[in-house]
């Protein structure tokens, strides 16, 4: 329900609310990307302020991403993306202000994510744990030269 509230806030619009224009980003609006980005960034064609948000939502459900940075350019807002997006289309919705602080505009862009990106699970290879097992019991046994044998 937040995130529909935040994402609901981002649509109304002021009538003081200069349009900022969004002059491209990466991902790029309407591409496809193999696997979730880290993250993102927006670049617009005015200066930004402040007080700027980013919403991005997956397949209907808010992705979770951390707080957009305006760059030393002031041009640009990175946001990192803290979980990975999901296959399918993301829409990104933003909101940013003007150097005073005042509004600045806001609009929408959506890109394609084609596979979601693998979970790498770290493992042993093959034949590890039995190597530190047979050396735990040679010490345990007090063959402290390291080479095992059968008794």
């Amino acid at each position: 329900m937040l995130a529909m509230a935040i994402i609901g806030s981002l649509w109304t619009s002021s009538a003081a609310a200069a349009d900022n224009t969004l002059t491209g980003s990466n991902p790029a609006a309407d591409s496809t990307v193999a696997t979730s980005p880290s993250s993102m960034v927006l670049t617009f064609a005015a200066p930004l302020g402040n007080d700027n948000v980013v919403v991005v939502a997956c397949g209907g459900t808010a992705a979770s991403v951390g707080t957009a940075q305006v760059g030393a350019d002031s041009l640009t807002l990175t946001v990192p993306i803290t979980a990975a997006l999901p296959k399918g289309t993301c829409n990104v919705t933003w909101r940013v202000s003007q150097t005073n602080g005042s509004p600045g505009g806001n609009g929408t862009f959506a890109f394609k994510v084609a596979a979601d990106t693998a979970t790498t699970v770290a493992t042993e290879p093959a034949g590890a744990a039995s190597a530190t097992t047979v050396a735990s019991a040679a010490a345990s046994q007090g063959n402290t030269a390291g080479t095992t044998g059968t008794e």
